[in-house]
């Protein structure tokens, strides 16, 4: 018989390997359990704030009407490092925000929802990804890397 072979016959080497598993499991489990609980919060969070914007946003669009709207977006929209904003028409023509273009068919869809877009002082062509809620006084894009 081989030295591995004996080894692995003795109960230090199989409790060590149980142990060994079991940490495994344990430590696997635990970093699943992070990851899962880390992007629960971030969505939270993302989908507080945004909520919170539209419905200041509301506010301003039911006080001060279509073009009060209109220059609260535009200056949102220029802050440096500044959510994504999107005003259209009904038939869903932009006339007010930072967002260049979006996923054909995104403006058909209510609620939350995940959509490729770029920015308009975007200067690369990559698409980016960001998660979307439509109102009824405009739409607010929301950056988000890994979606909802």
């Amino acid at each position: 018989m081989t030295a591995f072979g004996k080894l692995i016959r003795t109960t230090a080497f199989r409790l060590t390997l149980v142990y060994l598993l079991l940490f495994a499991l344990f430590a696997a489990s635990l970093l699943g359990y992070f990851a899962w609980n880390t992007r629960r919060l971030i969505t939270e969070q993302i989908t507080t704030t945004v909520n919170a914007e539209i419905s200041e946003i509301n506010d301003i669009y039911l006080r001060r009407g279509l073009r009060g709207l209109a220059f609260t977006i535009g200056n949102r929209a220029l802050r440096p490092g500044a959510n994504l904003y999107l005003v259209t028409t009904p038939s869903g023509q932009a006339f007010g925000g930072n967002v260049g273009s979006l996923s054909p068919g995104v403006m058909a869809s209510s609620g939350w929802s995940e959509t490729a877009y770029r920015r308009l002082d975007d200067q690369d062509t990559a698409d980016h990804r960001a998660v979307i809620k439509h109102h009824l006084s405009g739409t607010i894009l929301c950056r988000a890397a890994g979606g909802l």
